[in-house]
């Protein structure tokens, strides 16, 4: 069976021509568009072998009807596989943000996929921003996003003393009756102005953290839960000076047993996103 023939491009785009690799013509070409790079063309013609010109000029056997055929190489290139709006569509769901500490000189990058990332656009949706996009913005040490909701103090101190109590590490237990006091606080007064979660659902897994304990069913993100009992207890009506230094103190307990982030950093899922707006509240 006679062997298959590679379709032959007049032209290969400067970024295959410096990988040496093969290159299909088109723009983007296929290796740029995977790769998310600029594809560029050179804008002139190379110059052909002399020897491959002599040839050319002596004369064939071809008859009128072949030698009036076009040469293929000057063929207009095939159509691009995508619009030039839809090219840069295509990189900006690619885009990432980068995150510098000024202090410390450290510096993170966040992909697309990334909670931080998908921050910054809902901080983009909510002041009506939405013709800004990650390729564009303003270069900042922070996004804006970010710095507004100051979340860039949990990219540079997780691990470290800050997001822990300074006094001791003494064991608290709250009685279920006011768990349940505090998370209906929550949303009476936060869940309105952020309706992020779900009252029953947090009711629920509120309800589990009394069960008999059971590996296999291990109870996740249970920060959710804490700060949603912090927030309540931080904001339920206070009746006098000591039940507001108890409540202040149940509120910190909480939010200090929510800062366990090493399952926030390993892999990004909406409880991630969920917890760190909620943290932004009560900072």
């Amino acid at each position: 069976m006679e062997s298959r023939k590679r379709r032959r491009i007049s032209r290969a785009c400067e970024g295959c021509r410096s990988r040496k690799v093969r290159c299909n013509g088109e723009d983007p070409c296929e290796t740029c568009w995977q790769n998310c790079i600029s594809c560029v063309y050179r804008d002139y013609t190379r110059k052909r072998n002399k020897a491959l010109e002599q040839k050319d000029r002596t004369p064939t056997d071809c008859t009128p009807e072949n030698s009036a055929m076009p040469n293929k190489e000057h063929q207009k290139p095939t159509a691009a596989r995508y619009s030039p709006q839809e090219y840069r569509r295509q990189l900006e769901i690619r885009a990432g943000i980068g995150v510098s500490n000024s202090q410390t000189g450290s510096f993170q990058f966040y992909g697309p996929s990334s909670h931080f990332c998908f921050i910054q656009r809902i901080y983009h949706r909510m002041k009506r921003q939405s013709h800004t996009s990650l390729l564009g913005q303003t270069k900042k040490a922070v996004p804006d996003g970010l710095q507004e909701w100051g979340l860039e103090r949990f990219m540079f101190a997780a691990g470290s003393d800050k997001l822990h109590p300074s006094k001791g590490t003494t064991e608290s237990f709250l009685s279920k009756q006011a768990g349940y006091r505090f998370i209906d606080a929550y949303f009476s007064i936060i869940h309105p102005h952020m309706p992020i979660l779900s009252q029953c659902a947090i009711e629920q897994l509120w309800e589990r953290f009394w069960d008999a304990p059971d590996p296999e069913h291990e109870i996740k993100w249970k920060g959710v839960v804490y700060m949603v009992i912090a927030l309540g207890a931080r904001t339920i009506a206070r009746t006098n000076s000591s039940s507001a230094e108890a409540l202040d103190n149940w509120a910190d307990y909480f939010w200090a047993r929510s800062n366990n982030l090493d399952t926030l950093f390993q892999e990004p899922s909406l409880k991630g996103i969920h917890l760190l707006l909620l943290k932004v509240c009560i900072l």
